[in-house]
C-alpha cells in the first residue's frame, strides 16, 4: 500500500491491507487490491476474483491542549473553532484513594489550527456535557470536587466569536456527564447522567431542552 500526501509518497506495509500512514499535511490516498482464489471441487477449475478499493485519507495536523495534561475535557464547536474546555487529573494518595485536579481552562482551535484561550469556565471541572446549538457551543453539568464527589448544574456557552455566555442551570439536578445531542443545530438535549446532589445520588433519566 503507498499513501500519498501532497508530494511525499509513504511506503506501508500491512498483510491485512488496512493501514495507511500519512506523514505531512494533506489529502493522501490508497489503493488497495484484494485477490480471491477458489476451486471447484467438481469441476476443478478454478477462479480468481480481484476488486480494488481507493481510500482517502485526510492529515492536516497536530495540536496540543494548552496547560496541565488531562482527561474528561468536553468539546463542541461553533463557528470556525472547535472548543475544548475543562478537564481533570487525578493522583493516586498512600491510603490508596484519588485525589482529583480539576481545570476550568478552555482552549479554541480555528481552521489553520491555531490555538486561542477564551474566558475561562467560572467553575473547574470535568466530565460536562458539550453540544452546538445555533451559534453557541454549549457545555452542561460535570463533575467537581477534589474528590470527585460533587456535581455542577451550571451550564455555559461560547459563541462563534469566542465570547462567553450564562444559559439557565440544569432544572433537575447537578449532573455530571450528562448525554447530550443537538436537533438541526436548534434544540439541544441533555439528558441521563450521573445525579449527586445532597441526599440524591445515583443515574438519572431526566433531561432539558435548550434553544438558541
Amino acid at each position: 500500500i503507498t499513501a500519498v500526501s501532497s508530494n511525499t509518497s509513504v511506503a506501508t506495509c500491512s498483510l491485512n491491507g488496512n493501514t495507511i500512514t500519512v506523514t505531512s499535511k494533506g489529502k493522501g490516498s490508497a489503493k488497495i487490491t484484494i485477490s480471491i482464489a477458489t476451486t471447484d471441487d467438481y469441476l476443478g477449475a478454478s477462479c480468481q476474483l480481484s476488486v480494488t478499493v481507493i481510500l482517502v485519507v485526510g492529515y492536516h495536523g497536530t495540536v496540543s491542549l494548552s496547560g496541565s495534561s488531562r482527561s474528561g475535557s468536553a468539546a463542541a464547536s461553533t463557528g470556525n473553532y472547535a472548543i475544548f474546555a475543562g478537564g481533570y487529573t487525578g493522583t493516586m494518595q498512600s491510603n490508596n484513594s484519588v485525589w482529583y485536579t480539576y481545570y476550568n481552562t478552555v482552549d479554541a482551535f480555528n481552521t489553520s489550527l491555531t490555538l486561542s484561550s477564551p474566558t475561562p469556565l467560572s467553575t473547574a471541572r470535568g466530565r460536562m456535557g458539550a453540544g452546538t446549538v445555533g451559534d453557541y457551543a454549549v457545555f452542561a453539568g460535570g463533575m467537581l470536587g477534589s474528590r470527585g464527589g460533587d456535581a455542577s448544574a451550571l451550564v455555559e456557552a461560547y459563541n462563534s466569536s469566542l465570547t462567553k455566555k450564562s444559559a439557565p442551570n440544569l432544572p433537575h439536578h447537578p449532573t455530571e456527564a450528562p448525554a447530550a445531542a443537538s436537533i438541526k443545530k436548534e434544540i439541544i438535549i441533555f439528558a441521563g447522567g450521573y445525579v449527586v446532589d445532597d441526599d440524591v445520588y445515583g443515574p438519572t433519566n431526566a433531561g432539558v431542552a435548550y434553544d438558541a
